[in-house]
């Protein structure tokens, strides 16, 4: 939302209203109020420079009282909210004016709000960083009337379908996911570009994922395809070449090899480390040039990503595989088990992947991990809505999700990355209740008030800021 603070820097003519008490130059912020001793007093506000990015940095006052003898006292205050921001006395007279020049220290309103996890107990992302803990789990949580939401993006990834299926439905994982998140498919063509296709229906499944369905034509051949998360309106051209996808689908060929067993299905760490694991990998339609990827994005590149087995049969291949894939370090036994695909020719016709379990020893215990990372999916109320002057100093949140630990903070995070750790209480692993402050996340539109003090009480004249 943008205020006039900003508008009035467009304005060459300033525009002349007059009150009753006298012609004040006012931009139409102005106001007037009678008062129970028939005193009659009015207040105009108008911005004035230096102008820094199109924003003025202070606020010229004009007032009159059209009886200032029967006045004792008068002043002019500025509120953000529920926030005094500064009190300035004023002679009670006909007509005064003077000028505030705070109004630059006064900050835009947020045009999203974004919450995330504090953990005290991962590490600081920063090497040289004396403290601990680190900030997980991004959600927008809202937008502000007449905003775009910030950007949203996908987590890099590639699986495999196989053609000739009917409507493929795809859960996507990715940061910032919201009600006006698109996704844009995208194929790669012969030449090895990537063209947009079409905008795909978007269901959101919870904060930190989306559900899309893969029309059948894009399923009728072999084919590379891509998706890419965009915000509402970008519109981007159909046919126009957009880049290299956060998400790769293979649409594999129906006659792919079939990978139906890998043997051993599980290497001891102990036995790994005395040297390379012979893998046996059974099933049909292997060729003397079929490769082994432990990747979909290492498939992608046969000759660089794909390791080349022995050829036994059309039914059977061998490879050996170092004791890198099995033990981190001399130390660790790897937590992750081994994948393997087969692929004939290229990406497109490749099997699904087996795995080959990994079990640690005393020798060789598990790689240390960290806890499991916090994640939230769910936020009530939401979209959380922007709060407004007279609004509570605070909103209670419930954040739904997994991992929540007692220790873990909720935090807000403005587009400026202005941070403001919440109150917050830890319900159970699924759950933590948290207290939004009205400063966080509210609308900074900024009231003068001229306050008049007369033996028959306080007469106050308001000017609220417009958009």
């Amino acid at each position: 939302m943008t205020l006039i603070r900003r508008l009035l820097a467009r304005l060459v003519t300033p525009i002349f209203v007059f009150l009753a008490l006298g012609n004040l130059c006012s931009p139409a912020q102005e106001t007037r109020e009678s008062c129970s001793n028939g005193l009659q007093i009015a207040l105009a506000a108008d911005y004035v420079g230096p102008w820094v990015s199109g924003n003025a940095s202070g606020v010229k006052f004009q007032y009159g009282l059209s009886g200032p003898e029967s006045a004792s006292a008068a002043w002019i205050e500025i509120w953000d909210g529920h926030s005094l921001l500064s009190k300035h006395s004023v002679k009670a007279q006909g007509q005064g004016k003077i000028i505030w020049t705070g109004l630059h220290k006064v900050p835009e309103t947020p045009s999203n709000l974004q919450i995330e996890i504090f953990d005290p107990e991962l590490p600081s992302p920063c090497d040289n960083c004396s403290k601990k803990g680190e900030m997980v789990s991004i959600v927008l949580a809202g937008t502000a009337p007449d905003e775009d939401p910030p950007f949203p993006s996908l987590a890099s990834k590639s699986s495999r379908l196989v053609e000739g299926g009917g409507w493929a439905e795809v859960v996507l994982e990715g940061r910032l996911l919201g009600s006006q998140t698109e996704i844009l498919l995208t194929e790669q063509d012969g030449g090895g570009l990537w063209l947009a296709r079409e905008y795909l229906p978007v269901e959101l499944v919870d904060l930190h994922h989306v559900r899309v369905q893969i029309p059948p034509g894009y399923l009728s051949g072999p084919t590379v395809l891509g998706l890419n998360a965009e915000r509402a309106g970008s519109e981007t051209a159909i046919g126009s070449d957009v880049g290299l996808p956060a998400q790769t689908l293979y649409v594999t060929n129906k006659d792919s090899p079939v990978l139906d067993s890998v043997e051993p299905s599980e290497v001891s760490a102990d036995e790994a480390e005395k040297g390379t694991v012979t893998v046996h990998l059974r099933g049909s339609g292997f060729k003397s040039s079929s490769r082994v990827a432990l990747s979909l994005e290492n498939a992608s590149d046969l000759e660089q990503g794909g390791l080349q087995p022995d050829f036994i049969s059309a039914n059977e291949l061998r490879i050996d595989l170092p004791m890198q894939y099995f033990v981190i370090d001399g130390k660790w036994s790897a937590i992750r088990p081994v994948r393997l695909w087969v692929a004939n020719d290229d990406v497109l016709h490749i099997s699904e992947p087996q795995e080959i379990r990994i079990s640690p020893s005393a020798h060789l215990p598990p790689y240390p991990t960290q806890a499991p990372l916090p994640v939230i999916t769910q936020i009530s109320p939401y979209p959380v809505p922007l709060m407004e002057p007279g609004d509570p100093l605070s909103i209670p949140l419930t954040v739904q999700g997994t991992n929540f630990r007692r220790g873990q903070l909720v935090v807000a995070v403005n587009e400026r990355d202005e941070e403001v750790k919440l109150k917050t209480l830890y319900v159970s692993p699924q759950e933590l209740r948290a207290w939004l402050p009205s400063k966080a996340w509210s609308e900074h539109r900024l009231r003068y008030r001229l306050v008049v003090r007369t033996a028959a009480g306080l007469c106050v004249a308001d000017v609220v800021e417009e958009y």
